[in-house]
């Protein structure tokens, strides 16, 4: 019994001091190669990649969904994308009108289990402790060859897709807040490999490798104009009722 007490100590200290790890860009940002395609056709780049020491690749982009404004980005993993509901031609209510899309590949692929780590929370920006964000687990099984012969797993998918904010018991942990497509902020995402043999304390193993990107979620230029004329009318009024009261004082 007092063998298992100290055990069991030794994990809870060890959980609860567990250092904090934050998201940010990581990998190499460049053009979409064109055998990667996110499981879809016409998904442009540019994208986020990484090459693993097994030879696999890892890579995330963000794109926009169908007929939607595409998206900018700065040259560095962060991509620019407008807040609001989907506009195109077959809108889906209360999904974004940006896409986050991720590919896995490579023979030796199915060697590690990944995580693909999303947020809700764009306030919080990359202050927020990956332990929070919401998680999908894409285990060895994927890579079998007798049922995925390609070797492949890859999607595009939006925030706004169900099975992303209720979950879906083990492999689809959603984080605590709710996605909402009109709020604005940095939406972060990781990709993330790990080695296959773990223990209590990260049942997951050692992480071997990842990569990341950020997508800055920002007024339209239009409403960021009427944003500024509103702010400069403001301003007037209020320096014209100032000099009112100036005058009818002097």
């Amino acid at each position: 019994m007092k063998n298992l007490l100290t055990a069991t100590t030794i994990f809870a200290l060890s959980a609860s001091t567990a250092a904090a790890q934050f998201i940010s860009p990581t990998g190499t940002f460049g053009p979409k190669p064109p055998a990667i395609t996110f499981g879809g056709t016409g998904i442009p780049g540019p994208v986020m990649s990484t090459t693993l020491g097994n030879g696999s690749l890892l890579v995330l982009g963000a794109s926009q969904r169908f007929d939607n404004a595409p998206l900018t980005n700065n040259g560095a993993g962060t991509y620019f994308a407008a807040p609001g509901t989907d506009i195109s031609s077959t809108p889906q209510l209360g999904w974004a009108r940006w896409n986050f899309n991720f590919h896995i590949s490579g023979q030796n692929a199915g060697q590690y289990n990944y995580r693909l780590f999303y947020d809700f929370n764009p306030a919080e920006g990359n202050t927020q402790d990956q332990a929070s964000y919401g998680v999908v687990r894409l285990l060895n099984p994927l890579f079998n060859p007798q049922t995925n012969p390609s070797g492949v797993v890859q999607g595009s998918w939006n925030l706004g897709m169900g099975f992303l904010t209720a979950g879906n018991g083990l492999d689809v942990v959603p984080p605590s807040f709710s996605f909402s497509a009109l709020t604005a902020g940095t939406y972060s995402f990781a990709l993330v490999a790990y080695t296959q043999v773990g223990d209590r304390t990260n049942p997951f193993g050692t992480e071997v490798g990842r990569v990341a990107m950020n997508v800055n979620v920002v007024p339209e230029p239009a409403s960021i104009v009427l944003m500024a004329t509103g702010l400069i009318g403001t301003g007037l009024v209020v320096r014209r009722r100032r000099r009112t009261t100036a005058a009818a004082q002097g």
